[in-house]
């Protein structure tokens, strides 16, 4: 993988799912995919790299107000565009340069590295959408997918200029405008790989966590109170032309977690995962042998208001920081 492309996904009130690539040498965003499964405004959107026996797999996880969860597998659409960019990059380091002790011309040419995102390039790529596109039309298909900015002439607020275009110092020109219209088209990502209705309402907090092999753990936190966790495994079978496929294989459901909506869900481990509430809770959770019950290990009151977010990290065996974010932030250590 080129180490100057960035893929981020993002979501919001539009129920519109993206996928975008910011190339750091152009300073452009390509819009890779889209797609308005959810219908309704989406709340969270994560990602996860599955790692299988022949290379690994890009999950995308998005959650709506709907109370749905959809995983996308978008791997096909990511090495496409990488392999797209690799070829243009190809055909523009074939350059005859000048010698500057002798003035003898000489071709340099530079040889594609077949180990992006640990997969191998075949010389026909299946799209989303069924096709087959070749390898050598790659860069061809690649050009319609860019994000174009029609910026009318008008004076107000100042947004980034799409033309990635640089000042003597290096940083982007600015362009003033008080409105501008977003023209996207992208690849149509279709059906999510897998759907779960995991709430009556909003999800607001999703955590996907490996656990062992092929086994995951996908817990989520919604406006209903209720924690839910939903047991999965995922592979990608050679047989399958390495799409990956998700099988659930058990949930377990607490519906009263907290007495107010859920906003942070973390999986710490196997057996313990993390919530926290508007009810200005910070809540301890331990699944049961069985992996159909849910029991309340401890619970802390947080002195953030209004809570919003957390994120957790590890220090420690069996140790882990927490910090909260709301109206004001706070940072918990937890022991287990």
């Amino acid at each position: 993988m080129p180490t100057d492309l960035h893929f981020v996904a993002a979501a919001c009130s539009d129920s519109y799912v993206r996928l975008f690539c910011f190339n750091e040498k152009t300073r452009t965003f390509n819009i890779l995919g889209q797609s308005a499964f959810h219908c309704h405004c989406v709340l969270c959107v994560g990602h996860k790299i599955v790692s299988n026996k022949c290379h690994n797999s890009v999950l995308i996880y998005s959650a709506a107000t709907d109370g749905k969860i959809a995983l996308w597998d978008v791997t096909q659409i990511i090495r496409q565009h990488v392999c797209a960019v690799v070829l243009q990059r190809e055909e523009n380091n074939v350059l005859f340069s000048t010698d500057s002790k002798n003035g003898s011309a000489y071709k340099r040419t530079q040889h594609m590295n077949n180990s992006y995102l640990d997969l191998p390039v075949p010389e026909n790529i299946p799209n989303v959408d069924g096709s087959v596109t070749s390898i050598s039309d790659c860069d061809k298909s690649h050009k319609h997918v860019n994000m174009e900015l029609n910026v009318p002439k008008s004076t107000g607020t100042s947004v980034i200029s799409q033309t990635g275009s640089h000042t003597a110092n290096n940083t982007a020109k600015w362009s003033s405008t008080s409105h501008f219209d977003l023209k996207v088209e992208g690849i149509d990502m279709g059906d999510p790989t897998a759907v779960f209705h995991a709430h009556q309402s909003g999800v607001n907090a999703v955590s996907l966590k490996h656990i062992k092999d092929d086994w995951f753990i996908l817990a989520s936190g919604g406006d209903d109170n209720a924690l839910h966790m939903t047991f999965l495994q995922m592979a990608a079978p050679e047989d399958k032309d390495g799409l990956l496929e998700v099988t659930v294989t058990g949930t377990a459901v607490n519906t009263s977690a907290h007495a107010a909506q859920i906003t942070g869900v973390h999986v710490l481990d196997a057996k313990h995962l993390l919530t926290v509430s508007i009810d200005q809770r910070l809540n301890v959770w331990q699944l049961e042998d069985d992996c159909t019950q849910i029991t309340l290990m401890e619970s802390k009151f947080v002195n953030v208001a209004d809570v919003a977010d957390m994120d957790v990290w590890s220090s420690g065996e069996n140790k882990y920081e927490v910090a909260i974010c709301g109206v004001g932030l706070q940072v918990l250590s937890i022991t287990l």
